[in-house]
């Protein structure tokens, strides 16, 4: 057979009354003649069980290791929405540098409690204050805290 001829399972455009290769049923073609069917060997599935059970239990933790980042992350924000909120309710009744200096936030968030420090800034005339929040994630302690500068006028 020359390049130039074409195949004799392609209709050649050309020539409309090319035969063509008849398709194959189902049966014909995944079925050989002496009747087995082809599928998976007992290696090929052993091997896929077995790569299942390498990557399933790290895939697994991996999930577990996110669910428990997005579990801080997320009472994380809600402490430091909290002082946000606490800071600024105190700033606008004027006490941010006096009145309590610890607390929690009772009665929706019992599990976090919050404290104050006031440090002296370098210049004398004015005061750091920090509001530092507590709070308890997947056993542990963690803080946040937000800081502000106050004048002592």
């Amino acid at each position: 057979m020359r390049f130039s001829e074409p195949l004799p399972y392609i209709t050649h455009p050309l020539n409309r009354f090319a035969e063509t290769k008849p398709v194959k049923t189902f049966r014909q073609q995944y079925v050989s003649s002496s009747g087995s069917r082809s599928g998976f060997t007992l290696v090929e599935s052993l091997a896929a069980l077995l790569f299942l059970a390498i990557v399933l239990p790290v895939a697994l933790q991996g999930l577990a290791l996110a669910n428990r980042s997005a579990v801080v992350a997320e009472r994380k924000l809600i402490a430091t929405r909290l002082l946000n909120n606490l800071m600024n309710e105190r700033a606008a009744t004027g006490e941010l540098l006096t009145g309590s200096s610890a607390g929690t936030f009772a009665p929706d968030y019992p599990d976090y409690q919050w404290q104050t420090e006031t440090l002296g800034w370098f210049d004398g005339t004015m005061q750091e204050v920090i509001y530092i929040a507590t709070y308890q994630a997947q056993g542990q302690t963690y803080q946040v805290r937000l800081a502000t500068l106050v004048s002592q006028e």
